[in-house]
């Protein structure tokens, strides 16, 4: 089960989406061996800096489990402080979201200007290929902010690629998220999904 994260990051670097490293090792604690387990590297301003990204704001999305906010509906796309900070720009307030609000404000507007779509584009060939449906309204979304060139791109994060049970709808457009949803109405987005695909 841990090769559906190693290699759908795998196929994520092929495609040039931001994604972290992966490797699979052997874990021993106090000397007990606990099998092998799946490395990640985790999202942070030093996976920019290796990724050669300018430290800009990293948005995650996870309304879900322990992190659920309480009386917040589940989709990440309806409020920006349903999200957290794992980067900030320094030249703003580490509790500045405009950026986030501004993306969810296009979304519901059919306004793409925030977005860089050929990234978008490759995340959504990438989400065909796998058959992925676990990037969705709810969790796993993380998204880079590049102040210079005002754009949103998505960092892939947890999509348990070809899971068994997914892997079966055999389709494209596979749409996971409101996000996606807005996307799909783009003709821009939906030649450049076509081209990479």
């Amino acid at each position: 089960a841990l090769l559906h994260n190693h290699m759908s990051y795998e196929l994520a670097d092929l495609l040039g989406l931001l994604s972290p490293e992966s490797y699979l090792t052997d874990i021993a604690i106090n000397n007990n061996y606990n099998g092998i387990k799946l490395f990640t590297e985790q999202i942070d301003e030093s996976f920019l800096r290796k990724n050669g990204r300018m430290p800009n704001d990293i948005y995650k999305g996870d309304n879900i489990a322990q992190k659920r906010r309480t009386g917040i509906a589940g989709s990440l796309f309806s409020y920006a402080s349903v999200w957290d900070k794992a980067s900030y720009n320094n030249h703003y307030e580490k509790s500045n979201f405009m950026p986030l609000e501004k993306m969810n404000e296009g979304l519901w507007s059919d306004k793409y200007e925030i977005y860089n779509l050929d990234d978008f584009a490759k995340m959504a060939a990438f989400i065909d290929m796998t058959s992925t449906d676990h990037i969705d309204n709810d969790h796993n979304w993380i998204l880079y902010y590049d102040a210079y060139y005002e754009r949103m791109s998505p960092i892939i994060w947890d999509p348990v690629g070809w899971w068994p049970g997914n892997s079966s709808k055999k389709q494209v457009n596979i749409i996971t998220s409101e996000l996606l949803e807005s996307l799909y109405k783009n003709g821009d987005f939906l030649r450049k999904k076509y081209a990479i695909l």
